[in-house]
C-alpha cells in the first residue's frame, strides 16, 4: 500500500512544517496523496521554506541594492522570493492545491467523476 503521509524535512521551518501539514491535509481530504509524490511535496516544502527565508531577509535589508552606477535594483532576497513565489504557485496548480483547481476538481464531481479523457469517453460510446 502507497504511502499516505509526508514528513516535513527536519531542517524546514516551524512555519513551512505548519504549511506542509496543511497541503498533506488537503491532499487526504481529496484522495490524492501517493508515497511517489514525496518528491513533489519536498519541492513544495524548499520552495515555501526559501520564500520565508528570503521574505526575512528582504524586511531586514529592503527590496532594492544600489549598484555600482547608483542604480536602484532589485535585491537578491527580492529575486529569491520572486522566483520561489513562481515555483511554489507552480507547484500548488500541479498538484490541484490552488482555488482554481479545486473549483476544477469540484465541477468534475458534479458532472458525475473524473474527466478520463476522449479515447475513454470514445470507447464507453462504442460499447454502448
Amino acid at each position: 500500500m502507497a504511502r499516505r503521509t509526508f514528513k516535513t524535512p527536519a531542517w524546514a521551518r516551524p512555519e513551512t512544517a505548519a504549511y506542509m501539514r496543511q497541503i498533506t491535509a488537503q491532499l487526504k481530504t481529496l484522495d490524492l496523496l501517493e508515497g511517489a509524490d514525496e518528491g513533489g511535496l519536498t519541492m513544495i516544502c524548499m520552495s515555501y521554506d526559501a520564500m520565508l527565508a528570503a521574505h526575512a531577509e528582504m524586511r531586514e535589508t529592503g527590496m532594492f541594492d544600489v549598484n555600482k552606477q547608483g542604480v536602484a535594483v532589485p535585491s537578491a532576497a527580492f529575486s529569491i522570493v520572486m522566483q520561489a513565489q513562481t515555483q511554489l504557485t507552480k507547484l500548488l496548480r500541479e498538484y490541484g492545491l490552488t482555488s482554481k483547481a479545486r473549483a476544477s476538481l469540484k465541477r468534475l464531481e458534479d458532472i458525475g467523476g473524473e474527466d478520463d479523457g476522449l479515447l475513454s469517453r470514445l470507447s464507453r460510446e462504442v460499447a454502448d
